[in-house]
């Protein structure tokens, strides 16, 4: 028999079952419509280049498609590995900004030494050119 003191307060109780509901709340299951739109989304960001699809805007839709992968609800379909390779793609994915900041700073640095050494044969071809006619 249980004694009354071993039972649960109240509060516990209450406890536990807003815990429970926190989790189902959290576990959104997907249709498959969904996840198909997700597939093709991913499939399309395959098919670009990052800093191309990231100037598309898509990106947080992006992130969106991985989370409906990523979840066990959103089908049946997917195995472990095709898992593992969406959150894998999902982790490179979250540098894209990085890297294409990185890109567009490289190109502007190229683009100043580019200039540099168009001013510099310039100004050389200039000179060769003055002082051949000085010597003739």
């Amino acid at each position: 028999t249980i004694k009354p003191k071993e039972y649960p307060s109240e509060e516990a109780i209450d406890a536990l079952f807003t815990s429970l509901e926190d989790v189902v709340a959290s576990h959104k299951v997907y249709s498959s419509e969904q996840v198909k739109e997700a597939l093709s989304l991913i499939e399309e960001a395959l098919h670009m280049a990052p800093s191309k699809f990231f100037q598309t805007g898509k990106f947080s839709t992006l992130k969106q498609a991985f989370i409906v992968l990523s979840t066990s609800h959103c089908s049946s379909g997917l195995m472990v590995k095709q898992k593992t390779e969406f959150l894998a793609m999902d982790k490179n994915l979250k540098e894209v900004p990085h890297r294409v900041a990185k890109a567009t700073q490289d190109k502007a640095l190229l683009s100043d030494k580019e200039s540099v050494k168009l001013t510099l044969t310039r100004d050389l071809e200039l000179s060769t050119f003055s002082n051949k006619a000085r010597q003739s």
